[in-house]
């Protein structure tokens, strides 16, 4: 028990304990602190994401689609809305156009992978052998989290929109190396013959083709 004076220097009063009080008001305490940290982890990911201090508006109409990595299968067609693919730390928004049928080999990511399908069906399989008979299908509006290092596979029904999103760098490591269509194109990945540095991220190992947003 402890005595406190009051603001008239007259009058003080009693603390006395109660009894397993202070075990609920620790964890409130701690409650409170992880909040705010989580807090002020999201806002600094909001300024990453706009360290430029440029608002983003990616209207469908207005996307300048280009040619995806070549560590994808040729037909895919990308378009970087927000931030930089290719830079650690950094996040990142784009988007991937994919043709009927398109279909990706078994791979893994180096870091999560964030996919909200957008448009068309997206047929997303788990594994290091490619089984269409174990695929989950997932429709427009419908959101995957693919954790660092999990083998899967995929292939879409329709023309297909997915929109990307997470910390680069991003980047594709297949089950089999075979499968990495640019090692067949070039011998050795990237062919870095590019165009000018205004239209393409040049980046270790992928390039990215950056879209059109309006600014």
């Amino acid at each position: 028990m402890g005595r406190v004076s009051g603001i008239r220097p007259d009058v003080s009063f009693d603390i006395i304990p109660y009894p397993g009080l202070l075990q609920p008001i620790e964890v409130l305490m701690r409650t409170h602190r992880a909040y705010a940290a989580v807090l002020a982890l999201a806002s600094l990911g909001s300024c990453g994401l706009m360290q430029e201090g440029h608002h983003v508006i990616a209207r469908p109409e207005d996307t300048t689609w280009g040619p995806a990595s070549p560590k994808l299968p040729p037909g895919a067609q990308f378009a970087v809305l927000a931030g930089d693919p290719s830079r650690p730390g950094h996040p990142y928004v784009f988007r991937v156009r994919l043709p009927d049928g398109y279909s990706v080999p078994p791979h893994s990511h180096p870091m999560d992978e964030n996919v909200t399908v957008i448009q068309g069906v997206f047929r997303l399989g788990f594994g290091t052998r490619f089984d269409r008979g174990a695929m989950h299908e997932l429709t427009a509006g419908a959101y995957a989290m693919l954790p660092e290092g999990l083998a899967h596979y995929n292939e879409v029904k329709g023309e297909t929109i997915l929109q990307f999103h997470g910390l680069g760098p991003y980047d594709v490591t297949y089950v089999n190396a075979a499968d990495d269509p640019s090692r067949t194109s070039s011998g050795e990945g990237i062919d870095r013959a590019s165009p000018t540095d205004e239209e393409v991220l040049v980046t270790e190992p992928l390039i990215y083709r950056r879209g059109a947003p309006v600014r």
